[in-house]
């Protein structure tokens, strides 16, 4: 899709993922491209048309939980430890 400003001239030309900006000369001005929409379809539809995508989004998320498990642990057992009395210490 192509969408042009009249005021400034820029046209932006628009896909599923991305925009891109031009100047009314040609010259490319910005990219963006959209994450979200990306792994979603990437999710949805896998990678390559198969359930490649679907399984790499699926061992990224147990991975985020365990990281995010480990770090909490990380941080509560310094404090517990250091909140129980001396002569209850290993």
């Amino acid at each position: 899709m192509v969408i042009q400003s009249i005021s400034t001239g820029h046209y932006y030309i628009k896909t599923r993922h991305t925009r891109r900006t031009y100047m009314p000369s040609g010259e490319k001005v910005h990219s963006k491209l959209y994450w979200g929409r990306m792994l979603k379809d990437l999710h949805k539809t896998g990678w390559l048309g198969g359930s490649l995508g679907t399984l790499l989004a699926d061992l990224l998320s147990v991975a985020l939980v365990l990281f995010g498990v480990s770090g909490t642990m990380m941080w509560i057992v310094p404090r517990v430890y250091r909140s129980a009395p001396v002569s209850e210490r290993p």
